[in-house]
């Protein structure tokens, strides 16, 4: 899959999470720039990233996935 791609779906399950139609979403948005991005929240995104991609986030792994950038890179190495 193309990093474009990758990058055009994880920006999407950004807006269908935490919903930030009114956000611009770049390689350093993170938990600071969006309100609804909390440990719920975040929970739900690697889930919906698991899901997409077809993929196993460990914990350990998900609990530094906290920039936009890293997700993204991360997404990447695993597909």
């Amino acid at each position: 899959m193309e990093n474009g791609n990758v990058t055009e779906k994880i920006v999407q399950i950004f807006d269908d999470i935490f919903n930030i139609e009114n956000i611009k979403i770049n390689n350093n948005s993170s938990q600071d720039d969006i309100k609804d991005w909390d440990s719920i929240g975040h929970v739900r995104l690697m889930m919906a990233l698991e899901k997409e991609f077809n993929i196993n986030i460990p914990i350990e792994d998900a609990i530094e996935l906290l920039i936009f950038n890293d997700i993204k890179d991360y997404i990447s190495k695993k597909i």
